[in-house]
């Protein structure tokens, strides 16, 4: 059980030095090796991160054409996936993963054909399906979307369809709910928004108005009301960026989009730290052209931002793709498959974006819980082998059917459990020694009523030591 703390021990200890806290971060252009998706404008793009693939769908071709693909980019190539269905064409319309029930979800869009979307589409790695909730919003394109990982919840805000709309909604996976907030943004589309873990906040930035004006307010999403952000710098007016959340720097990111219609398209890379946009252009060397309606994930099993798509500053569709790497950066990724218990199936997050960082700790939480007065969590140095035998292990044989042991239990550690969650943590000391070092964990949750053995598992995460 004192393998994990021995580890660390011993690791510092052959360090004479603490590690200076540097860390470098540059745009490097994606070098796949097999066939790339053409260049197109306002695709959807979401992140994977139980199959750790990013998945591109649909956007606007260069020539008029509205495309249905799915693409899917691992670390190495791109690939196009042959499915036996699919949605229409669209265009402006955003893809964004429920990590809670493993699912990309798709809503609005536009094709001139057909004209605007108000089709909910989940894919699960495999197959496109229609959802019909009982209620819908509106049909649009161009709206803000972000998953709330701790509320599990899609939230959408606004888009066009003819006016830019200013209402606010959630998707749980079965309908869909407005939510009336007591201050609300101006209606607008064609802004992009993503949710920064470290806050707890979906962080929403410029786009235009009814009178296509360029908007440069931003703008927070608590789960309960809209608050706009007084920033001490600002990143302007802008439209039709990219933006994600850059779990290694612990920022939103945002870059190219239009500021102005007399104005070329930028190349600038923002990042926002909850109080101020910082413009790091020079500082991350020369990356992506110029351009607009482009869209961003965060690889999270890789550690790197990517940026694919857009309109250059010569009207012309760029297939470039390009990723945002911060060297020697910590990670933590999901992996695994938990199994159900009687408060659903335990899924293990990472708490406020705490990951091994040197000098301080990995912090994760365990959510979905049963009404058990405590959990636990196992954290290990392998995914491989473990004192019970080779990883994973399927735990059927202990009364656990459709559970599995996919980590090295070295260190476990007792958590409370309050209002359904857990969270647990782990220090990282500050030394070089412990530079890449690979850590894993896993929830198992006391739950008489699930099964025999009276415990469920959540899935596993995977994280390595880093800046």
């Amino acid at each position: 059980m004192e393998t994990l703390r021995r580890t660390f021990v011993l690791l510092a200890a052959s360090s004479a030095v603490a590690l200076p806290l540097v860390a470098q971060t540059t745009w490097q252009l994606f070098p796949s090796i097999q066939t790339m998706p053409a260049g197109r404008s306002q695709p959807g793009l979401a992140y994977d991160s139980h199959r750790h693939l990013t998945v591109l769908f649909g956007g606007f071709l260069f020539g008029g054409t509205y495309s249905n693909e799915t693409w899917v980019k691992d670390g190495a190539n791109w690939a196009l996936l042959t499915l036996p269905a699919a949605p229409p064409g669209l265009a402006a319309t955003n893809l964004v993963y429920d990590s809670a029930r493993r699912r990309i979800v798709m809503f609005g869009g536009v094709n001139t054909a057909t004209g605007f979307s108000d089709q909910t589409w989940e894919f699960d790695g495999i197959f496109w399906v229609q959802r019909n909730p009982p209620t819908s919003p509106p049909a649009r394109s161009g709206g803000a979307h972000a998953y709330d990982a701790v509320r599990q919840r899609l939230v959408l805000f606004g888009g066009w369809n003819g006016t830019r709309m200013s209402d606010t909604w959630e998707y749980d996976g079965n309908d869909w709910y407005q939510v009336a907030t007591a201050h609300t943004p101006a209606g607008r589309s064609d802004m992009l928004a993503a949710y920064d873990e470290g806050r707890n906040r979906i962080v929403m930035h410029g786009g235009y108005n009814d009178t296509s004006q360029f908007l440069g307010d931003t703008w927070e999403y608590d789960g309960i009301d809209w608050t706009q952000v007084v920033t001490t710098s600002s990143a302007g007016p802008l439209a039709d960026a990219a933006i994600t959340y850059d779990r290694g720097l612990g920022r939103i990111v945002m870059f190219g989009g239009k500021q102005s219609w007399f104005l070329p398209q930028t190349n600038q890379t923002w990042v926002f730290d909850g109080t101020s946009w910082t413009d790091v252009t020079a500082s991350v060397g020369q990356g992506p052209s110029g351009r607009w309606s482009g869209r961003a994930v965060y690889d999270e099993a890789r550690g790197r931002g990517v940026v694919f798509g857009g309109v250059d500053n010569f009207n012309q569709f760029p297939g470039d793709t390009w990723e945002l790497i911060t060297t020697n950066v910590a990670r933590h990724y999901a992996f695994g498959i938990g199994c159900a218990g009687s408060g659903g199936t335990p899924q293990l997050l990472i708490t406020a974006n705490e990951m091994p960082r040197f000098g301080g700790a990995w912090n994760v939480t365990l959510q979905n819980l049963s009404s058990a007065p405590i959990a636990f969590c196992a954290f290990g140095l392998s995914n491989q082998s473990s004192a019970f035998g080779p990883l994973p292990m399927a735990l059927a044989g202990l009364g656990m059917p459709g559970c599995t042991l996919f980590v090295s239990p070295d260190l476990t550690v007792t958590m409370p459990v309050l209002w359904g969650t857990a969270t647990a943590s782990v220090a990282v000391p500050n030394q070089i020694a412990l530079l890449g070092l690979e850590l894993f964990a896993q929830g198992l949750v006391p739950d008489a009523a699930a099964n025999a053995a009276g415990f469920v598992a959540s899935d596993a995460a995977a994280a390595r030591v880093g800046f």
